[in-house]
């Protein structure tokens, strides 16, 4: 939508929020209409989802941002922002609560620096959200790639503590009956600076479907740990040992009651993932 449109014909409804340290980007890069603001690499769009990273001026300065935008809202979405209740309705603003909720309990997660959304008057949508793009790589790349340039020892030692912080990570999730249901290494970063506790380094992202369940928790329980397990499969640098003290480290933190039935669970789940894998790929 053009910027004369919009003052033509205003939207039904508009929500936005801007990260206070990046008060400036609302005279700056924020200004443009958002249609604009075009990813300039790490593209993707799948149903009425973008996703990519760009640059903004952030009072003098460039920051590298992810930006997601969602074209299309689930039907109670549209349903709440019809009638107009306040606060965000989309998946986007959904995200943005769950980014701050999570921050909450202390896990790193990606610096918000802006989310908003409108509703037009013709029935259109359009939400975003804008996050700082984190530090390091992904877990699945991380661990071979420090495997292989670490002496072993030293690696082991770095691969204890960061299966330790994983699981205390995950703990602390599941303890306030909180499910993130897209748990694998891809969606867990090593930041690099090596000064830093090792609980800090470790960065939560893609929270978009983080949800509570209080009745049905050992549902999303076996999920998420599904997940993660299924997710080092191959994972150069990552072997047995390393997966059951996960669990020793999960079960402690969490006082997990009927362990075998939770273990045997989560391996189930694990193998249905693969199963589906290899059907989807031939």
């Amino acid at each position: 939508m053009t910027a004369s449109r919009r003052v033509a014909h205003p939207p039904r409804w508009e929500w936005a929020w801007i990260n206070p340290r990046y008060q400036t980007l609302a005279t700056t890069s924020l200004n443009q209409p958002l249609d604009e603001l075009a990813p300039v690499d790490r593209y993707h769009a799948k149903q009425g989802r973008m996703t990519g990273r760009l640059r903004l001026d952030a009072g003098g300065s460039a920051i590298s941002v992810y930006l997601k935008r969602h074209e299309r809202w689930p039907w109670w979405s549209r349903w709440r922002a019809g009638l107009g209740l306040p606060g965000p309705s989309s998946p986007a603003g959904a995200e943005w609560r769950n980014l701050e909720q999570v921050r909450r309990l202390g896990i790193p997660v990606p610096e918000t620096v802006a989310a908003g959304e409108r509703v037009e008057r013709d029935g259109s949508v359009c939400s975003y959200l804008i996050v700082r793009e984190v530090a390091g790589e992904e877990l699945h790349r991380a661990a071979p790639r420090l495997a292989g340039t670490l002496d072993p020892a030293e690696y082991a030692r770095l691969k204890r503590s960061l299966v330790g912080a994983l699981a205390r990570l995950v703990a602390r999730l599941h303890t306030q009956r909180l499910f993130h249901k897209d748990l694998y290494l891809c969606h867990v970063f090593l930041d690099p600076d090596a000064s830093r506790p090792i609980d800090e380094r470790l960065v939560l992202i893609d929270l978009q479907r983080l949800a509570r369940h209080r009745w049905t928790a050992w549902r999303w329980l076996w999920k998420d740990l599904g997940q993660l397990l299924y997710s080092t499969d191959g994972v150069a640098g990552i072997d047995r040992r390393d997966r059951l003290r996960f669990w020793r480290h999960y079960r402690r933190a969490t006082r997990l009651r009927f362990e075998r039935l939770h273990r045997l669970a989560i391996q189930a789940k694990a193998a249905r993932y693969r199963a589906h894998n290899r059907g989807a790929s031939r």
